[in-house]
């Protein structure tokens, strides 16, 4: 069920990147995010690993995969990854998915919270020797707790979801702090916010005092590209399609496609 045939490449010139989609707030829409970002990589011809470490898996939901868990496989004794091919194959690109639903919240309790390195374990089990994907996008639980930390332990960069309003703001300074516990204690020297992207945004005068403080606050880290606040993105994961696929001229489209191309441009720049 892997997307590449054993022994076979990615595209040489590019090097496999693992991004971490994290916020401890819940509904900013960390899921929605690594949906499209997938999504845009796979129509630039890339392979794409998902992986759902959320236990409310909205992201496996989305490709009609509720019902597996995959991602247990990663915390049990030997740390593995079983992947699924969900959208393409082949040199053309792919998308696949390591699934997650409710049964991953009962690892938390049974897996020792010192065990901050079980998904590192698996990537590197998978992909030793070569990189199987160009890109790695992990979904996070709206928590900093084991599997948040597995996953910055794992990642090249984190990228933060916010939304414009106050308490979502809140949160922002202590998951940064995190971040540079990760790097500073060892876990995970590499590790860079790629950025802090706003989501959701309306004409509220709300959303926009909120954007004002951000901006000040978190101007080098923010992304030029902000997503608007429109139904036709919940309407799009409804058909199972990416917004520039189910609506392509509303404000959403415009919007996804500039974050693809904002995403590659600082991956490029190693996040800066």
């Amino acid at each position: 069920m892997l997307v590449l045939p054993e022994g076979s490449k990615v595209r040489a010139y590019e090097s496999m990147k693992v991004i971490s989609i994290c916020n401890q707030k819940g509904g900013v829409g960390k899921s929605t995010i690594a949906y499209h970002l997938a999504f845009g990589l796979y129509e630039l011809k890339r392979q794409v690993l998902l992986i759902d470490i959320d236990p409310q898996g909205s992201l496996s939901a989305t490709f009609d995969r509720h019902d597996s868990c995959n991602v247990l496989e990663v915390f049990s004794d030997r740390p593995k990854l079983v992947t699924e091919a969900v959208v393409g194959n082949g040199e053309d690109g792919g998308i696949s998915l390591v699934s997650s639903n409710i049964h991953l919240s009962k690892a938390e309790f049974q897996v020792s919270f010192t065990a901050y390195t079980k998904l590192k374990k698996a990537l590197d089990r998978e992909t030793k020797g070569y990189d199987r994907w160009n890109y790695i996008i992990i979904d996070c639980p709206p928590s900093l707790g084991l599997f948040t930390v597995n996953a910055l332990t794992a990642s090249d960069y984190v990228l933060i979801p916010s939304l414009p309003f106050y308490y979502s703001l809140l949160g922002l300074k202590d998951l940064l702090e995190i971040v540079e516990s990760v790097t500073e204690e060892g876990f995970n020297s590499r590790l860079r916010v790629i950025g802090i992207l706003v989501n959701q945004m309306d004409r509220t005068l709300v959303s926009r005092e909120s954007l004002d403080v951000l901006r000040s606050k978190f101007s080098k880290l923010l992304f030029d590209t902000i997503l608007p606040r429109t139904i036709k993105v919940e309407e799009a994961l409804q058909a199972k399609k990416p917004v520039w696929q189910y609506a392509s001229d509303s404000s959403a489209s415009v919007a996804f496609k500039e974050l693809i191309d904002e995403f590659l441009r600082k991956i490029k720049g190693g996040g800066k």
